[in-house]
């Protein structure tokens, strides 16, 4: 089943984030997230329909956004996949999937 519409999301914030061990000497976190819109496949995300990108939060490991982002894909199918990445730099600190339902 295909539906057309718009999927709203604020990120809020992330609290106690751990700095990578690959960047311990680094003594600056500098997160934000990718988000991506796109289609669960059983071998993982594929087709992603869209990506935006937060401000980057300086020096901090509790950073706060509150910033709302909008994804229309032309249409909306039942293995649609919201992915957030929180990153630091180049490096993954987080990872959240969250399947979007009509």
């Amino acid at each position: 089943m295909d539906i057309c519409g718009t999927l709203s999301v604020t990120v809020m914030k992330a609290t106690s984030l751990v700095r990578i061990r690959g960047n311990s000497k680094k003594k600056r976190c500098d997160p934000f997230c990718i988000l991506r819109v796109g289609q669960n496949r059983s071998s993982g995300m594929q087709l992603a329909c869209a990506e935006q990108r937060t401000s980057v939060q300086s020096d901090t490991l509790s950073p706060v956004w509150n910033e709302t982002y909008e994804f229309s894909p032309k249409k909306w199918s039942m293995t649609h996949i919201l992915l957030i990445d929180i990153m630091d730099d180049k490096a993954e600190m987080g990872q959240v999937e969250i399947k979007v339902r009509p």
